[in-house]
């Protein structure tokens, strides 16, 4: 998420709304966050202006926003306004690759990840449910909800796919995943129920067996209950993507993984190979856990 800092003016509480550069009629402009030069307008959510002085008095604003952080800022981009100024952006608008974060709770604990578990936080909810009801009935671009695993707490989970079911019911929606909660046959009945059509379930799945893969997400019985996962997604044909992350722990076993996507289900699986990138701090953990992938040269 990028965020940018201005001076607050009569922001009493966050506000989300939609980015327009052009002055609107006065009944489209309760949900719009007016971004101009001298913040001159009234009746919009909230504006945001590269000049304090002449920032509207009608109206909760961002005043002395650098003038290059505001040409980052697009129309049609969702973003919020707190207290403290800031300006973050949650939606952008042109872009293919945007997401909903559910939660960053988890029941894993993958050696790689970068961003450990940390308690829920209400304003994840609304600031999702924000973005939902902001997205226009034409969004034609691809969702993704994702975590830590954001499939922990079950009845959020199938609120968010109702909601986007409602709204978005075309939309192709990306779902990161550990996959470990599918293993309930229950709730994934549920979740065919209310997921939108066109849903990716996309599982990391870390080795073929359960050595490889529960040393790395630090679980005691993490990949049975993938498997077991990944199966019941396969019953009631929702679609399936399998990520393999090569580290120096599982990259001999990456042809045995192949073998037993076969043997799980008949399904074809889409398979995606990530290696990791190794930037700053990263690469210091990543070698203290000796995870550098070998045979494979890393340009920095």
């Amino acid at each position: 998420m990028k965020t940018f800092k201005g001076t607050p003016r009569r922001i009493p509480r966050r506000i989300v709304g939609v980015v327009t550069r052009s002055p609107l009629p006065l009944l489209k402009r309760p949900s719009r966050i007016l971004v101009s030069d001298d913040g001159h307008g009234f009746g919009y959510s909230g504006i945001v202006s590269t000049k304090g002085s002449l920032a509207s008095l009608l109206s909760p604003s961002v005043c002395d926003l650098p003038y290059e952080d505001a040409c980052y800022l697009n129309d049609g981009d969702i973003v919020s306004l707190d207290e403290e100024g800031n300006v973050s952006v949650l939606w952008e608008y042109n872009s293919s690759s945007n997401s909903l974060l559910v939660t960053e709770k988890c029941n894993c604990n993958c050696v790689m990840c970068p961003q450990p578990p940390k308690p829920d936080s209400a304003l994840l909810d609304f600031i999702n449910e924000a973005v939902i009801n902001l997205l226009p009935l034409n969004y034609d671009k691809p969702v993704c909800l994702t975590g830590g695993e954001p499939t922990i707490n079950k009845a959020r989970f199938l609120g968010y796919l109702k909601a986007i079911k409602t709204k978005l019911p075309n939309v192709c929606l990306d779902v990161l995943t550990n996959g470990q909660t599918f293993s309930d046959f229950e709730f994934v009945q549920e979740i065919f129920d209310c997921a939108p059509k066109k849903t990716t379930f996309c599982i990391s799945l870390h080795g073929d067996t359960s050595s490889t893969h529960n040393s790395i997400t630090n679980t005691h019985d993490g990949f049975a209950k993938t498997i077991y996962g990944i199966q019941n997604l396969a019953r009631v044909g929702l679609h399936i993507e399998i990520r393999f992350v090569i580290t120096q722990s599982n990259f001999s076993r990456m042809f045995r993984l192949l073998i037993l996507f076969r043997k799980i289900s008949p399904l074809l699986y889409t398979l995606h190979i990530w290696v990791l990138r190794l930037l700053g701090l990263h690469r210091i953990i990543l070698i203290q856990f000796g995870l550098i992938p070998l045979n494979i040269r890393m340009n920095y």
